[in-house]
């Protein structure tokens, strides 16, 4: 079986696989998918609360896990065609590197990527950013942060974080959102909650006390200083190609 996608539920697909007594290949262009860009976790369950660790040392512990049952690992490669043979019973996979695998059943933990702004500086600051406010809004217990989105997810980031946090900004693009009115009053409700309507992050800064400064855009140019950002401007989903296969019963 091939295991298409390196994340947490591929390589929890892979582990119980192997373990099964599966020939299992798990394919994946990132080592541990988007857990690497977490870089403090303490919401895992078994992790100790004073003792996090990062989302890449958790991504390397499953990978060993799967590594002892027999999982074969093809890493930094993505899945460009999948056909099926002529006999039916196997598929081919061909990865961007031109190799091929031939297996009897796949496994798509593909999942999905977050949106980015693509901006100036953005890849620097990845440390502060994070893409869900459940998850990491208690890390920035009574510090300042901004959420950058207009939909319903925005207005859950910002009414989570104003529990923690000393001030949150919402920033949007627009001059009105795209959330639910219901949940666009909560948050105004919020006494922590600024607006900043009609403004677009040009930039992004890492200054020396290891806080993130926003270069806005809006009727003039300004700039905002927090100790994090919370993206919340949607996800793609990742796909895989299977157009020229005429039979998935093979494919899960």
């Amino acid at each position: 079986c091939v295991v298409v996608g390196a994340g947490p539920a591929g390589l929890t697909a892979s582990l119980y696989l192997a373990r099964g007594g599966y020939n299992v290949i798990c394919v994946g262009e990132e080592p541990g998918g988007t857990l690497n860009k977490i870089a403090l976790l303490e919401n895992y369950p078994g992790i100790h609360p004073y003792n996090t660790i990062s989302g890449q040392e958790l991504a390397n512990n499953m990978i060993e896990q799967c590594s002892k049952f027999g999982t074969q690992f093809e890493f930094f490669k993505s899945v460009k065609k999948i056909t099926q043979n002529s006999d039916e019973c196997h598929y081919t996979l061909e990865l961007n590197d031109e190799s091929k695998l031939t297996c009897k059943s796949i496994i798509c933990c593909v999942g999905t990527t977050p949106n980015v702004l693509n901006i100036p500086g953005e890849n620097e600051c990845l440390d502060k950013i994070s893409f869900c406010a459940t998850c990491d809004a208690p890390f920035y217990k009574n510090k300042i942060v901004a959420v950058i989105g207009g939909g319903n997810s925005a207005m859950e980031f910002a009414s989570s974080l104003s529990i923690y946090c000393k001030k949150v900004f919402v920033i949007h693009r627009r001059n009105s959102f795209r959330a639910e009115a219901a949940m666009i009053d909560k948050v105004k409700s919020c006494k922590n909650v600024t607006f900043l309507m009609e403004t677009i992050v040009e930039s992004l800064y890492k200054n020396n006390n290891k806080k993130v400064q926003l270069n806005l855009v809006n009727k003039n140019e300004s700039t905002l200083e927090v100790d994090g950002i919370f993206y919340a401007i949607g996800h793609k989903q990742n796909l895989i190609d299977i157009s020229n296969v005429h039979n998935i019963n093979g494919i899960f």
